[in-house]
């Protein structure tokens, strides 16, 4: 079958939560850092955010491969 993919992105408030990732390719990028009057380095966000979301698509397409 095939793997599922979850992006997760950093929390900023409220409790942890357990949760089990077995399975589940995770991409995994920062918390923002946006407040009420300013969205921040929204390019520099975007393109953080592609980056890591390519290593872990192309790790999959690596074992796809195998």
């Amino acid at each position: 079958g095939r793997q599922a993919i979850a992006h997760q992105v950093q929390r900023t408030a409220g409790k942890d939560l357990n949760v089990s990732w077995q399975g589940v390719m995770r991409i995994q990028t920062p918390r923002s850092g946006a407040s009420f009057w300013s969205l921040g380095d929204v390019m520099g966000q975007s393109l953080q955010a592609e980056t890591l979301a390519l290593e872990v698509l192309q790790s999959l397409a690596s074992e796809s491969a195998e």
